[in-house]
């Protein structure tokens, strides 16, 4: 195996956090792509940032491929490790760290799903409403831009005012749509960050 020293060291810092099992590899080598069996080397399961700092510093100093895992569900084929190396499982960095209502964004862990993140929002009266089809993990749908359509940088929620269907807050400026109709502006935004959500697609 090439990546043999890689794989090593990565035992020293996680211990029995890397596998190398036959059932561990081909569940992280396979998707709901059509691509064959590509099973890694070994899998990672950090539990913190500096874990997955670390991870990624030994990988780079052997020439170790890197490939993140979510929960499996893409069907592109590229959470497969075509050439080795190390998936990197971000199931056990599941956490909704903070939840910041009137910015209506949220920091949260790699690891956390679209549904468990809807399940801490729901007593906000936010809800995430990016929908791949699946229930993917924040940091997979980041970080291949899932649901490119609806989805603009950094991540947002959508809220649901009386005077509005939908409210989204990108950056510094907000989308009100009204079934295409300009709804009277009450949020106390200042009109100068106010666009139509038909801005988004085109």
């Amino acid at each position: 195996m090439r990546n043999a020293a890689a794989v090593d060291e990565l035992a020293t810092l996680l211990g029995n956090r890397l596998s190398r099992s036959k059932s561990d590899l081909d569940l992280h080598g396979r998707s709901e792509s059509h691509f064959p069996l590509t099973p890694p080397d070994a899998v990672a399961y950090p539990e913190t940032t500096e874990e997955v700092a670390e991870i990624v510093k030994i990988c780079a100093r052997h020439g170790c491929p890197v490939v993140p895992w979510g929960v499996g569900t893409s069907l592109e084929g590229h959470a497969l490790a075509l050439t080795g190396g190390v998936s990197v499982d971000f199931a056990r960095m599941n956490k909704v760290l903070k939840v910041n209502q009137e910015d209506m964004d949220a920091v949260v862990q790699p690891g956390v799903t679209r549904e468990d993140l809807n399940v801490e929002l729901r007593a906000t009266g936010l809800f995430f409403s990016v929908d791949p089809g699946a229930n993917a993990t924040i940091g997979s749908m980041a970080s291949t831009l899932c649901a490119l359509h609806c989805l603009v940088s950094p991540l947002f929620f959508l809220a649901m005012p009386a005077f509005a269907k939908v409210w989204v807050l990108e950056k510094s400026v907000v989308y009100i749509s009204t079934a295409g109709d300009w709804a009277e502006h009450k949020a106390g935004v200042p009109a100068g960050r106010v666009r139509n959500l038909s801005e988004v697609y085109t």
